[in-house]
């Protein structure tokens, strides 16, 4: 993928990442878009469908999407950069397959964000949780941490829920 990304001009880079806490079902997204329009860092809550730290990935990388095409209309060649493979993997593929019958509509959410604007998914694997010596490894490094800060509030908001009088 790293000769791709050097060979292709794109609109906008795209960095997601997603933690998610399988005991409280709490997932948490984050996204750090950078393009010649300036920057977008955003963070917040998966939605309740989503079951597992794979698709909350998945998540992330649609909240990036749409932050890029709402604020920036008219971009097409957009990188995205992801520690999971299997997220790449799943945008990357039309359509994109869901996981589970709980994710069918986040496949078909990105099947047509990405249709109506006539992207075109640059994927590109970046390891996640190691030095931050890089460019792209300090992102991610970024975005993972907003990513659990997310989650953590998530699970707080939850928990708040849980113990409120019916």
């Amino acid at each position: 993928m790293k000769s791709a990304e050097k060979l292709l001009p794109v609109d906008v880079t795209l960095h997601a990442d997603a933690s998610f806490h399988h005991k409280s079902g709490a997932g948490g997204w984050a996204v750090w878009i950078k393009g010649a329009q300036g920057r977008i860092i955003e963070w917040g809550a998966c939605p309740a469908y989503v079951n597992d730290h794979n698709d909350a990935e998945l998540a992330a990388i649609f909240a990036g999407l749409h932050l890029t095409v709402t604020r920036w209309p008219g971009l097409r060649r957009v990188l995205v950069r992801s520690d999971s493979k299997d997220a790449l993997r799943r945008v990357s593929l039309r359509p994109s397959p869901a996981r589970s019958p709980a994710t069918e509509g986040l496949a078909r959410k990105i099947d047509a964000l990405i249709e109506k604007h006539a992207l075109e998914i640059i994927p590109a694997w970046l390891r996640g949780h190691q030095t931050t010596d890089t460019r792209p490894a300090f992102i991610n490094a970024r975005v993972d941490a907003l990513s659990r800060k997310a989650r953590v509030a998530e699970q707080k908001r939850r928990a708040a829920l849980a113990k409120a009088p019916p």
